[in-house]
């Protein structure tokens, strides 16, 4: 049996995850990151491991409406899913919320890689770009939610 979220909470528990995913975690990385002290022996390749990182941070969130559309026609083609349209429509924007949390993520991984704090501040500057573009706002939800509904 698979647990079903009730529709009108959706747009509440979308929100609180992209709240708890978007900035409390963040924050969390950074609070984190400010206590540990980290000496790096090595330095060869920090560089370009660094910059391998920022640019999978600035494309990864990019590829979005690739996945969407491909979520979509799965969700299309499956008719024998018990997935509602609403239910879908949720994991479709963990997905997104999950992506830009990615780049949080990698900002931690570089300040523990390279032990600079500003390397960690590069990546939150893109995901906080990033969070205003795939923020689950209420007008995309419905948008999302209609198309969703059309298949």
């Amino acid at each position: 049996m698979t647990p079903t979220v009730p529709a009108s909470s959706s747009p509440r528990t979308i929100t609180i995850l992209a709240f708890a995913m978007l900035v409390l975690a963040p924050i969390v990385y950074l609070v984190v990151a400010s206590f540990l002290k980290i000496e790096t022996e090595v330095q060869a390749g920090n560089d370009v491991f660094l910059y391998a990182l920022l640019a999978i941070a600035v494309v990864s969130p990019a590829i979005l409406p690739v996945i969407g559309r491909v979520q979509m026609s799965n969700f299309k083609r499956s008719s024998a899913t018990k997935m509602t349209p609403m239910q879908m429509l949720v994991t479709m924007m963990i997905v997104r919320i999950a992506f830009v949390e990615a780049v949080y993520i990698y900002g931690l991984v570089a300040y523990l890689v390279t032990g600079e704090m500003m390397n960690m501040l590069y990546f939150y500057a893109i995901a906080i770009a990033w969070s205003f573009v795939w923020w689950p706002t209420e007008s995309r939800r419905q948008a999302l939610l209609e198309r969703l509904e059309r298949t």
